[in-house]
C-alpha cells in the first residue's frame, strides 16, 4: 500500500535537495574536475535501481 506523507515532508525534502544543489554549485566553482552526464547519472541511476530492487527507498539518502 502506498504511504501518504504530509506536505511538510515534501517541503523538508525539497529544502535538503536545494541545499545539496547549492553545495554542488560551490564545489563546481572551486574545482577544475568536470564530469560527463553519463558519469554522474549512471551512478545515480544505479543507486535508485538498487533501492527499488531492495525495497529500501523509504527514508534513505543518496550517498554523496
Amino acid at each position: 500500500m502506498t504511504e501518504i506523507r504530509p506536505v511538510s515532508d515534501l517541503r523538508n525534502m525539497f529544502s535538503e535537495i536545494e541545499s545539496k544543489l547549492d553545495e554542488a554549485d560551490l564545489q563546481a566553482k572551486t574545482d577544475s574536475i568536470r564530469y560527463t552526464y553519463e558519469e554522474v547519472f549512471s551512478s545515480v541511476r544505479e543507486q535508485f535501481e538498487n533501492r527499488i530492487s531492495n525495497g529500501s527507498s523509504k527514508n534513505s539518502s543518496i550517498r554523496t
